[in-house]
């Protein structure tokens, strides 16, 4: 590797100017069982930080999703370069990212899998670097090629890895390969108080209960997004039939919004800022849901 990146893994770092993401960060990922089209909302969020070691680490909380296979990795800490995961079997920290790596850069990142102690080694290997513009603000991205051992499936042979929305498969968690339970199949979109990115490949960020995945047209759609506080937001529920309900909760999962839905139009508006989870039940069940961020 080249020495100014061997001096960012190998200096000791007591200080942080920034996280990874803000507080209210919100990943939210597709998962599916290897043997069933069953499927499912892997949720994680930036609920706090803390310090751990000298270290200040943002806290990671899932708020729904399985980790049957997964060992689930709640702290991270990033020293503007470099993103660390935090080991609670051996208390340590893990090398996972290296953003000011350039094409030819490699390391390595230990893992040890709560399920039965498994333990393996990823390599990483600097294909390409790029930047991409999201809501205006410049976010650096790797190409990336992978070894893993059994954790090949995390985005063997190569992906694609770009800063605050981390990989485009899955960012905090590694698979067993073999295991026949849910398993991660892609990045649906990330939020924050800044930014808001939607995978080209999904109509809409929530999964929707009974309805087709390619089916380009969403239960629940909100214009615009992101959107100023306290100014109307504009929900269209194409072919609202029932009882409907709408309700919206902040980034702690916070209840804050419940109204009846009576048209296929309606106006909302929230005071504050942040990431909102806004969503729609019918009949008292969740049949769609979308992310709000205000600004």
């Amino acid at each position: 590797m080249r020495h100014a990146l061997l001096l960012a893994l190998t200096l000791p770092i007591l200080v942080q100017a920034q996280g990874w993401a803000p507080i209210g960060a919100t990943w939210t990922y597709t998962q599916g069982q290897v043997t069933s089209p069953d499927t499912n909302l892997a949720v994680i969020t930036i609920t706090g930080d803390t310090l751990i070691q000298g270290r200040n680490c943002d806290k990671l909380e899932a708020t729904s999703g399985y980790y049957v296979c997964y060992p689930f990795y709640d702290f991270i800490h990033y020293d503007g370069d470099s993103l660390w995961i935090y080991d609670h079997h051996d208390d340590r920290f893990m090398l996972l990212m290296c953003m000011n790596a350039i094409p030819g850069d490699a390391w390595t990142t230990e893992l040890q899998h709560s399920s039965g102690g498994v333990r393996d080694t990823i390599t990483w290997t600097v294909l390409d670097t790029a930047t991409i513009v999201v809501d205006g603000i410049p976010l650096r991205s790797l190409d990336l090629s992978f070894d893993g051992g059994i954790l090949s499936p995390y985005c063997w042979p190569h992906c694609t890895f770009i800063e605050r929305i981390g990989n485009l498969k899955y960012l905090f968690d590694f698979q067993i390969g073999v295991c026949d339970a849910e398993i991660f199949q892609g990045l649906r979109c990330y939020e924050d108080n800044d930014i808001s990115w939607q995978s080209p490949s999904v109509p809409q960020c929530a999964l929707s209960t009974g309805i087709a995945e390619w089916d380009d047209r969403p239960i629940i759609s909100l214009s615009p997004n992101p959107v100023p506080a306290g100014a109307q937001v504009q929900v269209e529920i194409p072919g609202q039939q029932g009882a409907v309900q709408l309700v919206v909760y902040d980034a702690l999962g916070r209840e804050v919004l419940r109204t009846d839905v009576r048209d296929e139009r309606m106006e909302m508006s929230l005071p504050t800022s942040g990431s909102y989870l806004v969503r729609l039940l019918r009949d008292g069940t969740s049949v769609a849901q979308q992310r709000l961020v205000v600004r």
